[in-house]
């Protein structure tokens, strides 16, 4: 019987959502009362690319994510995001991490034309290991932090036109959804804070 008992206890643990239901910041608001013009985009494919996508890849390495969620808003001039991804492991999430300032490099100037994007990028102070990028195109640009804590990643980004210093000021919202994730994501085992 007690062997019963603890296999049921695991498989509930097992299958219980490793990112619980409106945990990320922006997730309550996706599901409230918005204008005709605003969009709200709430995901939880773990395919999906991290949203600081220098080099345009088409898939992220879903063989080493366990869980993701992103949720995006829209309406005619600004759009904001955020997106948690939690890693087999805090080595897979550094190799993303890794991956990702690699990405930032090779990628610093990619496309031609109206098709071309300046990629710029600085670490910053936060969790484990943290950066501050920002992105220009044509007609618009975005900014943005990513941070890991343990075997998780997330990130905040919102429409901007960067400059290639990118200086703090141009960082203040992003900045400041980060550093409420970074306390709040420590209830997440997968953090080890």
């Amino acid at each position: 019987m007690m062997t019963m008992l603890t296999n049921a206890a695991v498989a509930v643990t097992l299958l219980a959502p490793v990112i619980p239901q409106d945990f990320l910041l922006f997730e309550k608001a996706a599901k409230g009362p918005r204008k005709e013009w605003q969009s709200w985009q709430v995901s939880g494919d773990v395919r999906r690319p991290l949203l600081v996508n220098p080099c345009w890849r088409k898939r992220a390495d879903e063989a080493a994510r366990v869980a993701a969620r992103t949720v995006g808003f829209t309406d005619e001039v600004y759009g904001k995001a955020e997106q948690l991804v939690v890693y087999r492991d805090a080595g897979q999430a550094r190799q993303a991490m890794n991956r990702l300032r690699a990405d930032l490099k090779k990628c610093a100037d990619i496309g031609k034309g109206h098709n071309r994007a300046l990629n710029f990028s600085k670490p910053l102070k936060l969790g484990d290991e943290a950066l501050r990028s920002g992105s220009r195109y044509f007609e618009g640009g975005q900014v943005a932090v990513v941070a890991r804590k343990g075997a998780v990643v997330f990130l905040y980004a919102e429409t901007a036109v960067p400059t290639r210093r990118l200086p703090a000021k141009q960082f203040k919202n992003v900045l400041r959804w980060a550093n409420q994730m970074a306390g709040k994501v420590c209830a997440l085992p997968q953090a080890g804070c």
